[in-house]
């Protein structure tokens, strides 16, 4: 399985999304019940802010920031929504499995040469 190549931002953040069987029996009353042996699963919302976006050098080996941009792109372009991979948040010390739910490029800008742009991914964890 595909390690997350680069460590996102500091700024990711996380929420706990819970699998539930929902009954309604009229007049308001409802049955809520857990899904699952592990009915809690982390949902995380990753960021890269401002990652250089083009490659000003004419050997891209000679330029690891820009270069890392297209490795972010490149890795969950290549998994596609849907894809798996696995990763160690923030604060933890094992490695989990994570789902990718989407995720977005944001345009380039910034002077020729020296373009940055955004990349956002949100991503759901998973057991096997």
């Amino acid at each position: 399985m595909a390690l997350l190549p680069v460590e996102p931002d500091e700024t990711a953040n996380m929420s706990i999304v819970t699998s539930t069987d929902l009954s309604s029996f009229g007049d308001g009353y409802v049955q809520v019940v857990p899904t699952g042996i592990r009915p809690d699963r982390q949902r995380w919302n990753l960021t890269y802010k401002n990652r250089p976006a083009r490659i000003p050098a004419a050997d891209p080996l000679n330029n690891p920031a820009a270069k890392q941009f297209d490795v972010i792109n490149e890795f969950f372009a290549t998994l596609g929504v849907g894809g798996k991979f696995e990763w160690v948040p923030p604060h933890a010390s094992v490695q989990k499995k994570f789902m990718i739910e989407t995720y977005s490029v944001g345009q380039p800008f910034g002077k020729a040469g020296q373009q940055v742009s955004d990349f956002s991914a949100t991503v759901l964890e998973v057991s096997g």
